[in-house]
């Protein structure tokens, strides 16, 4: 009689040798190598958002997937290494402090993710602008106090101009010394609508009609809004219409900051902006853009503190 251990033993060489070949290649000759990993991770700047306005300090984090574990993120800015920011530990992150750059100056930031099996991938790259966005640069016209750089920036609710000038004035109300700058932002983006012209309409506004027109200088700083069933300009109330003003003597910038409610909570608006020379007669104006107008999306991307100190919508 053939025992329960036999009959056991057997079986076992039986499903061996059935098993054997099916875990070998395809000739049955040996076994097979697990399949080589060969897919690149997945990577994404999560913060900050692309077009985003920073502050003095940035966190830059990114985010991954892949099939196997993420060994090291590097970041890159301007094109350039960072190497000591290399991180491999999640959440990858690096605070990156740009107070010492150029106000108003652009960089590009993207970030490459490497996994254990060698594999690596890049993100997208996201623009970033430090402190202020340029939304406009001036040729020299050869005139005392001319336009030179227009910049912007928005929050939820504030939309923000910082203009710098060719030449210092002294006295910013000053007839002889001072300056007269005028933003007109076409809100509705029809030319069809607003107000198209100054100095009683022989001056074209450029190419916009402009629903609203905020001056800074000589004619006294204000907020005003275009009736056209008046056919005139009409304050805009509270604070002369502005959220904030700064502008000194014996400079050549200044810095303001309009209610987006004051101005119908605008996605969009047309914008052209423009200096009078008050020592010419008649007036001499020189036009930013000089032909034409430049048109922002109000994205409310301001991130961050200032290099003043005063916080604007700052990130977590």
């Amino acid at each position: 009689m053939i025992s329960a251990n036999r009959i056991l033993t057997a079986l076992v060489f039986t499903l061996a040798a059935f098993l054997l070949p099916s875990c070998g290649d395809d000739n049955g000759t040996g076994p097979v190598e697990p399949p080589v990993d060969t897919i690149p991770p997945l990577a994404l700047i999560e913060h900050p958002p692309d077009n985003a306005v920073i502050g003095d300090t940035v966190t830059i984090r990114v985010t991954s997937a892949d099939t196997v574990e993420i060994a090291k993120v590097e970041f890159y800015i301007d094109g350039s290494h960072a190497i000591t920011a290399d991180d491999s530990i999640p959440p990858f992150e690096y605070i990156w402090d740009v107070s010492a750059l150029e106000i108003g100056s652009a960089h590009t930031l993207h970030a490459m993710v490497y996994d254990t099996a060698g594999n690596s991938g890049s993100s997208d790259t996201v623009t970033v602008h430090y402190l202020w966005r340029l939304l406009v640069a001036d040729g020299d016209e050869g005139q005392a106090r001319d336009i030179r750089n227009v910049f912007v920036r928005s929050t939820d609710t504030t939309l923000e101009f910082r203009v710098q000038t060719n030449g210092d004035w002294g006295d910013y109300r000053s007839t002889s010394e001072g300056i007269d700058v005028a933003f007109f932002l076409d809100t509705d983006r029809d030319a069809s609508t607003g107000k198209d012209s100054v100095a009683n309409e022989t001056i074209p506004i450029n190419d916009i009609g402009a629903e609203y027109r905020a001056i800074i200088g000589y004619h006294g700083d204000s907020l005003a809004r275009y009736d056209d069933y008046l056919s005139a300009w009409q304050p805009v109330h509270g604070a002369a219409g502005f959220a904030y003003r700064n502008i000194v003597n014996d400079t050549n910038t200044f810095e303001i900051g309009v209610s987006l409610s004051q101005i119908g909570s605008p996605d969009t608006i047309d914008i052209v902006v423009a200096n009078v020379l008050l020592t010419t007669n008649p007036y001499t104006w020189d036009w930013a853009p000089d032909a034409g107008h430049v048109t922002y999306n109000v994205d409310g991307l301001l991130l961050g503190s200032s290099r003043a100190g005063r916080v604007l919508n700052a990130t977590k």
